[in-house]
């Protein structure tokens, strides 16, 4: 006959085997959980993704939508530091202010149907002139060759002058879809930084800044275009 002390013994094992169990059911839940936060991480970096794509797609769409397309006359009376501008580009106070206010008009188009973000560009001296200058813009790096008299960039060599440049979208709160396309532009006298939006009102804003390698300054312009 057992000992009533072997009943307690035996209900010990069993607890000792009970505790183990539910310590296995623990490590168990554990794994469960982790299994479960790494797929919710994978979750989590897939929905990331999508909302980068849907913005990147979002940001090409306002910037496709910023359209530049038609003839556009500077009107000198809304232009401010022009004269100063030119001056810092070379020319004398008389010069400068003839330029300033001189007429000034630009065709813009998009002839490239499989890139609706690259825009050709016509410079006249006049509405009804012989255009003196057409160039390519194009995202990213690109290089215009030029021959003859510049404003902005001087006289060229006699087999032509090669500007380095780069075009690229940024924002711009001032603008509308809150687009503007800038331009940089390696020059003789330093870097010059062009940015072209629509204002609220519908006119073409050109800000200009030229910073000179020489004094270090920064000449500031600001010039505005209404459609013809």
């Amino acid at each position: 006959m057992d000992s009533p002390t072997d009943v307690p013994e035996q209900k010990s094992k069993v607890s000792d085997k009970e505790s183990k169990s539910s310590d296995n059911d623990d490590k168990s839940d554990g794994k469960k959980c982790d299994n479960s936060s790494e797929s919710m991480k994978g979750e989590g970096d897939s929905e990331k993704t999508k909302n980068e794509e849907q913005n990147l797609s979002t940001w090409k769409d306002n910037c496709i939508a910023l359209d530049f397309r038609g003839r556009w006359t500077r009107e000198n009376s809304l232009c401010k530091g022009m004269t100063e501008a030119l001056e810092g580009r070379g020319y004398d106070k008389e010069a400068a202010a003839k330029k300033a206010n001189g007429p000034y008009v630009q065709d813009w188009s998009r002839n490239n149907p499989d890139d609706p973000l690259e825009w050709t560009v016509t410079t006249f001296n006049t509405e009804i002139a012989t255009p003196y200058r057409d160039v390519t813009y194009t995202v990213g790096h690109f290089e215009e060759m030029y021959k003859g008299p510049s404003i902005l960039f001087g006289e060229s060599d006699a087999k032509g002058s090669i500007l380095k440049r780069f075009m690229e979208y940024k924002k711009c709160s001032d603008g509308q879809f809150g687009v503007a396309l800038v331009v940089t532009t390696e020059t003789p006298r330093g870097n010059e930084e062009s940015k072209r939006y629509l204002s609220k009102e519908g006119q073409l804003i050109l800000e200009r800044k030229l910073y000179l390698d020489e004094t270090k300054e920064v000449i500031s312009s600001l010039e505005v275009f209404e459609k013809s």
